[in-house]
This record gives structure tokens, sequence and C-alpha cells, in this order.
């Protein structure tokens, strides 16, 4: 079975409108209106050359209680002179979030050990559609 993890460094936000960040890599929509957003996320993963690195968006419903996985993309680490070892992913897709629910996102390295880093200058966005 494949473990994905939460991250462990920090995230910082701005220009926060309908969300506010209850705890670390968690985005929580803390209004009524709207519900229905666009989420891209550009992201550079160092990690050990060849491996392949999974990355999910899981969003948890609080009227439910309940967690949602989404399909997770998976990339390849690629190797570049110098030692940089990185997988590149960009994600974009649409979801529906109720007033509490909130959103993170995960990773795993579906064939190694190795620690995923995630480097600086990645992002992601949630915009109201």
């Amino acid at each position: 079975a494949i473990t994905y993890y939460h991250n462990n460094g920090t995230l910082t936000t701005e220009d926060l409108q309908h969300f506010d960040r209850p705890s670390q890599g968690q985005l929580r929509h803390i209004e009524k209106n709207p519900i229905e957003f666009n989420v891209l996320a550009d992201f550079n993963v160092e990690s050990t050359a060849n491996d392949v690195i999974s990355i999910r968006i899981v969003k948890y419903d609080s009227s439910l209680a309940t967690f949602t996985n989404f399909t997770p993309q998976l990339r390849q680490v690629n190797s570049f002179v110098g030692g940089r070892d990185v997988a590149f992913f960009t994600i974009s897709g649409s979801i529906t979030l109720e007033q509490n629910d909130y959103i993170k996102f995960q990773v795993a390295n579906e064939t190694g050990t190795s620690n995923v880093t995630l480097e600086d200058n990645s992002f992601y966005t949630v915009q109201e559609r």
C-alpha cells in the first residue's frame, strides 16, 4: 500500500478571500457563497532520480465529516545536470467547497523511500469559478 503524507514544511498564504488556514497545509472555506472553485497548482518536487512521485488533493467535507481523495497525478523524478533531481506537477481542476470544508495536498513516493521536498516558488491557487 502507498502511504501519503501531509506537508511538514511551512506554507505561506496571501490575499485570502472566502478562506482561512486553520492549520498548516489546510485551506478552509469559511463563507456560504461562493461554493464553486478552480484549483491550480504548480509544484516542483525534489527527490531521488527516477522515483515516481504522486500528489493528490484531499477534500474534507464538514457536513459528512469525511475525506475525499481526488485522483493523484504521478510524475517521474528527472535527473538534471548538477545533481538536481526534480519532478514537475501542474494540477488543474474544479471543486465544490461548502462552508467549513477544506482542502490540502498529500504526497507519496510510489517507488522508493526517499524524502520528497516541495521546492520554493511552488504554489497553488483557489479561485471562484
